[in-house]
């Protein structure tokens, strides 16, 4: 069908290897039961690597989404904010669309509102 498997890969999966390092401990990691996933929650996030200066935050011009680089640390995260996650619900309302489909709760900002959720509700469900 014109797919060149000699590369090991079918043109939709890869196979994993190892890299040259491994992924940064997230605080929901436990290092000392192996390799650590490098997740961090939104408001870990926001709290903790966007006022690290060692962290640049960029954003994508099309979906709006910030990530986080450290050059000196080697480390990348991306993730919704405030922005992202409103752009995002518009879009939904644009289209007329019945809702979203989202992932991780436990991560939001509960000392500050539960930021990301009431975004949501507030654009999606509030006022209908």
């Amino acid at each position: 069908m014109g797919v060149d498997d000699k590369t090991g890969t079918n043109g939709l999966f890869a196979k994993a290897v190892p890299g040259p390092s491994k992924g940064p401990c997230g605080i929901w990691d436990d290092a000392s039961q192996g390799e650590c996933g490098g997740q961090n929650p939104f408001y870990y996030i926001k709290s903790n690597m966007e006022t690290n200066s060692s962290f640049v935050k960029y954003r994508d011009p099309a979906s709006k989404a910030p990530w986080l680089y450290s050059r000196s640390k080697k480390e990348m995260y991306t993730y919704e904010d405030e922005e992202s996650l409103a752009f995002k619900a518009d879009y939904i309302n644009s289209k007329g669309y019945g809702g979203a489909i989202i992932w991780e709760l436990s991560g939001d900002a509960p000392s500050k509102g539960s930021t990301l959720t009431t975004i949501l509700y507030n654009k999606l469900l509030a006022g209908k």
